[in-house]
């Protein structure tokens, strides 16, 4: 059983989805293709669109309108992730970001643009990359019941650890936040942070000491 805001779904092998409607369980037509998928969750991702998460083929958008299914746009990264983990849970955070949880990978968390991902496994820290459940209190901290044990993340702290999972090489020598974008300099190479990983500066491919901001005078602008 699924509830999605003020309304109840349900899933059953073989037959689909069904909505709880004045006490009756009311067939979602077409949703029969999930009958043989193993449906793990159901979110509402727009008002006419619901988010279902099965555990080996992804997520799907079902259309409450139209009556259509189609993949999520921009969420390639997370479903690679689900697909190759094996997804068990996921929830909608408080800030609108989806956190899936895998069974061998640990979690990823993405906002519906696909660009702000973030991975979380042992590689960070997390105990155990088997995650069963994921939970946000009324602190909004997130708390994953794990295989071994239960793990408590402060997600919204500003602080964060930044690694080579994130694309980051080196001994980091320096680093600076122009125009909103976090540049780092490393004993490798120099690196901007866009859309969740580090990413190479072109014709800055050796060690950097320094960044320093710098205005032209003679440009007024």
């Amino acid at each position: 059983m699924y509830k999605c805001q003020d309304d109840i779904y349900t899933f059953e092998f073989d037959i689909g989805i069904k909505k709880v409607v004045d006490e009756k369980l009311i067939y979602l037509e077409n949703t029969d293709f999930f009958g043989e998928k193993r449906v793990f969750d159901i979110h509402r991702y727009s008002e006419n669109e619901l988010l279902i998460v099965t555990n080996r083929q992804g997520a799907f958008i079902y259309n409450t309108k139209s009556l259509e299914i189609y993949k999520p746009e921009n969420l390639q990264t997370a479903e690679k992730f689900i697909i190759k983990n094996r997804c068990y849970h996921s929830i909608i955070m408080p800030d609108g970001k989806i956190a899936f949880a895998s069974l061998d990978g640990g979690i990823i968390i993405t906002d519906k643009s696909g660009k702000n991902i973030q991975i979380i496994d042992k590689d960070l820290g997390l105990q155990d990359n088997s995650v069963f459940y994921l939970f946000i209190d009324n602190g909004n901290n997130l708390w994953l019941g794990l295989n071994k044990g239960i793990s408590m993340i402060e997600i919204y702290h500003p602080v964060r650890y930044f690694n080579s999972q994130d694309g980051l090489e080196g001994i980091v020598l320096s680093s600076i936040v122009y125009e909103n974008v976090l540049y780092v300099a490393t004993n490798i190479t120099s690196y901007c942070y866009k859309n969740g990983v580090f990413q190479t500066l072109q014709n800055l491919n050796q060690q950097t000491w320094n960044f320093i901001e710098f205005h032209n005078p003679e440009n007024n602008n």
